[in-house]
C-alpha cells in the first residue's frame, strides 16, 4: 500500500497529476481519494481556463496554430489588446482627419520625399537667418583718409549681399572715425627655425594675445601674429620665413580690428570692434547667428592696413567664383 497521502486540490493554474500506484488499488479508500484528487484539480483548471474562476492566466501562451486572435473586448488598461473597432475609431482617418484639418489645408504642401530629384530645393531659405561666417559675397570696398590726431576717417561703400538662397539684400555706405592702435617701439627682431622672439617696450601682451608688427627695417617680419610664449617686452611669436639676425626699428601695434556686419532683415551695417587682431574668434564674437560680417578694417600706426583689410569687391576677391574675404 502507497505511503504517499493524498494531495489537497491545486490552488494554482498550474495542471498536476497524483501518479497512482499498483498497491493503492489494494486500498479502496487511497485509491478513491487519489482518484478525486487528480479530477478535483482538473476541474480547477478547467474553471481557470474558462474563466469562471476569475482572470485567465496562461503560463507562457496560446498556440492558435497559426490563427488570429479575434474578438477582442473593450481596452481597458494601456497594456491590453484592442479590437478593430476601437483602432479605427482612436487611430484610423475619421479620427486623425480634424487634427490635420486643423493645422491648414496646405500643411503638406512644402513636404519634400527623400531622394525625389524632382522634389529638391536648390537651397534653403532658413539659412539667411543663422548665418554667422564671414562672409558670403557681397560688393563692397574699403577706403580710408590720412591718419590726423591718432584717428583715421574709414569708409565702407553701399554695396549687395548676396545670400545662400541666392537672393540679394542692399545696404547702405558707412564712414567712421576710428582710433588708432596703441604702438610700442621694437627693440630687436630675430627669426629661428619659424620662430621669431621680439625684444619691445613694455606692452600688455600674454600669451595668446595679438598684435601687428609694422615699419620693421626688414620688411619679411611685418605681419599680424599672437604670442606664442613669454608677455611683456620679451616674447615669441611663429613666422615662416629664412633665419634672421636680430632686427631692429619698427613697432608692435595692438589693436585696431574691426568688423562691418549686417543683421537679417537690416539694410545698415553694423560695427563691432575695436579687437587685438583678426582672429575666428573674434570674428565668431562679432558675428552671432543672425549676423554676417560685410568688412574687415585692420588699422596700425600708418593708417589702414590695406593688405589685412577688405571687403567683397576688394581685389582679389571680386570676379572670383566664390567671394570671401582676404585673410579668411
Amino acid at each position: 500500500m502507497s505511503s504517499t497521502p493524498p494531495n489537497p486540490p491545486n490552488p494554482s493554474n498550474v495542471l498536476q497529476y497524483l501518479p497512482i500506484a499498483a498497491e493503492d488499488f489494494a486500498d479502496p479508500d487511497q485509491f478513491l481519494s487519489l482518484l478525486g484528487a487528480n479530477f478535483q484539480n482538473l476541474f480547477q483548471q478547467i474553471r481557470m481556463l474558462s474563466g469562471q474562476a476569475g482572470t485567465i492566466k496562461l503560463s507562457d501562451h496560446l498556440d492558435l496554430n497559426g490563427k488570429r486572435i479575434m474578438n477582442v473586448g473593450q481596452a481597458e488598461t494601456e497594456t491590453d489588446v484592442v479590437n478593430q473597432a476601437f483602432a479605427t475609431a482612436n487611430y484610423g482617418p475619421a479620427a486623425l482627419t480634424p487634427q490635420i484639418q486643423a493645422l491648414g489645408k496646405y500643411v503638406m504642401a512644402n513636404y519634400r520625399r527623400l531622394g525625389d530629384q524632382n522634389q529638391r530645393e536648390p537651397s534653403s531659405s532658413f539659412l539667411n537667418k543663422i548665418l554667422n561666417t564671414a562672409p558670403t559675397s557681397n560688393t563692397s570696398f574699403i577706403t580710408a583718409g590720412s591718419p590726423s590726431g591718432g584717428n583715421v576717417s574709414v569708409t565702407i561703400s553701399s554695396g549687395t549681399h548676396d545670400r545662400v538662397d541666392g537672393s540679394s539684400i542692399p545696404y547702405s555706405s558707412r564712414t567712421d572715425t576710428l582710433a588708432l592702435p596703441t604702438q610700442y617701439a621694437i627693440t630687436s627682431l630675430t627669426r629661428n627655425a619659424g620662430i621669431v622672439t621680439a625684444v619691445t617696450a613694455v606692452t600688455p601682451l600674454g600669451i595668446g594675445d595679438g598684435f601687428s608688427v609694422i615699419n620693421s627695417t626688414d620688411p619679411t617680419l611685418d605681419g599680424t601674429f599672437s604670442v606664442l610664449t613669454g608677455g611683456g617686452a620679451n616674447f615669441t611669436y611663429a613666422q615662416a620665413g629664412p633665419n634672421t639676425g636680430a632686427v631692429g626699428g619698427g613697432s608692435i601695434s595692438i589693436g585696431g580690428v574691426y568688423y562691418y556686419t549686417i543683421e537679417h532683415s537690416n539694410d545698415k551695417l553694423g560695427l563691432a570692434g575695436p579687437f587685438s587682431s583678426d582672429t575666428w574668434g573674434n570674428r565668431r564674437v562679432s558675428s552671432p547667428d543672425g549676423t554676417t560680417i560685410i568688412g574687415v578694417v585692420v588699422l596700425n600706426g600708418n593708417g589702414l592696413d590695406t593688405t589685412a583689410s577688405a571687403a567683397g569687391g576688394t581685389p582679389p576677391q571680386n570676379g572670383t567664383p566664390v567671394v570671401v574675404i582676404r585673410r579668411l
